[in-house]
């Protein structure tokens, strides 16, 4: 087994919060834990509460959210608070 395949893998990038301002958003390889905070530091910090062995982290950076994603989620997100009124 190659030293790749015994970290677990967190993606890190630029993302957009609720109010349009960007942070940094971190996520897991099978997308079933994410964090977004104001520096890398912090996000650092609260997803390796998560990971089972947060000593094996590889961190990749990915591109940075999009503002047509940025508008695609909100419209999804108003569509599912629509639909619970």
């Amino acid at each position: 087994m190659s030293t790749f395949q015994k970290h677990q893998i967190v993606f890190v990038r630029r993302a957009f919060d609720w109010h349009g301002n960007t942070g940094i958003e971190l996520y897991t390889e099978k997308n079933d834990e994410a964090v977004f905070a104001e520096t890398f530091r912090i996000g650092r910090a609260e997803i390796r509460q998560f990971l089972a062995n947060p000593e094996t982290v590889m961190y990749r950076i990915v591109p940075p959210m999009t503002e047509k994603e940025f508008a695609s989620i909100n419209h999804e997100v108003r569509s599912w608070q629509s639909g619970l009124v």
